[in-house]
């Protein structure tokens, strides 16, 4: 299961080519895609500013003590994006874009604007930290260094957009066989509380654990133990590409295990490549969570949150 130190990498992995295909390859795009779940729970200072203020580098903003950026011109597909112990902070490979998702826990959907190279253009980064700051204090290390190397300034607005409403399809209210209402007791659960983004996991989940886990299961599955809807519905954003909200009307924890499906592989390659993935052999998710869970994504509009990107530079190499 991946730490919460490279999700955002994780997520843009998915569209990595070079990704193995068949059963192994989508095993590895739910584990990202579960992963990102907990970045879309945390709660992050940037989405308390106003729609007109924009963010920057603010005095005393917890920074890393060196930091070296060099433009990559490789070529390559694969983005690598991750923290390791002692405080470092690697970046291989990386495209704007993906960085300033990662360091402020946001969908492709919820950024907007910037330049044209904003995912073109590559880089390398190396940074390091004093001490063992824990994954949420390195993503703040990370947004002023945007912000002071790459002039980075957002400003949060409110738009109409495209979402999916997650509801009982049922009649009677009933979820499917594949949604069971969990027997242990999850309230206050330390395993729920990292779920939730409250506070920074200090290794893997346990995928045995009653309350709080999600990710990949056995058979080729996504695994639910002891987690509220909510969390349900934030783990199917990423793979729909809109904001999912939970209408269920269900509360209380539960228990899933959610087959596979074509949309948690990585992307059809573009017109004229062979596509090397079966997609053929995988149900839609839209018809995999209606047969299993009983529930049924309803297209919407709605308002959403959209951080919008209002400077951005290339930075000097050092």
């Amino acid at each position: 299961m991946a730490s919460r130190s490279d999700l955002s990498a994780r997520i843009a992995a998915l569209q990595d080519r070079d990704q193995p295909r068949g059963r192994a390859g989508v095993l590895r795009s739910i584990a990202a895609i579960a992963s990102a779940v907990v970045v879309l729970g945390t709660i992050s200072p940037l989405r308390a500013i106003s729609a007109t203020q924009s963010t920057g580098s603010p005095a005393g903003a917890p920074a890393f003590e060196v930091a070296s950026i060099k433009s990559n011109v490789s070529g390559a597909l694969r983005v690598s994006i991750q923290v390791s112990p002692g405080g470092r902070f690697t970046a291989i490979n990386a495209p704007l874009g993906a960085l300033i998702r990662h360091a402020y826990g946001l969908q492709q959907f919820e950024l907007a604007g910037g330049p044209k190279w904003l995912d073109s253009d590559r880089f390398d980064i190396v940074a390091k930290a004093e001490g063992e700051p824990a994954p949420a204090q390195m993503r703040l290390m990370l947004r002023t260094l945007l912000a002071d190397r790459f002039k980075l300034q957002l400003r949060s607005e409110i738009r109409e957009l495209p979402t999916y409403a997650l509801v009982i399809k049922r009649n009677d209210r009933k979820p499917g066989p594949g949604l069971r209402p969990t027997v242990s007791d999850c309230a206050g659960a330390a395993s729920l509380q990292d779920v939730l983004g409250i506070t920074p996991t200090s290794g893997p989940r346990d995928p045995d654990a009653p309350c709080g886990f999600f990710g990949p299961g056995p058979g080729g599955s996504a695994k639910f133990r002891g987690v509220p809807i909510e969390v349900l519905a934030r783990f199917l954003a990423p793979a729909v590409h809109r904001p999912v909200f939970d209408r269920t009307g269900l509360t209380g924890y539960f228990d899933a295990d959610l087959e596979m499906t074509a949309e948690f592989g990585p992307p059809p390659p573009p017109p004229g490549v062979p596509d090397r993935f079966d997609r053929s052999s995988l149900p839609s998710i839209f018809t995999a969570i209606q047969e299993q869970l009983g529930l049924k994504l309803d297209a919407q509009r709605g308002p959403v949150t959209v951080f919008v990107i209002d400077r951005l530079e290339h930075p000097t190499e050092k």
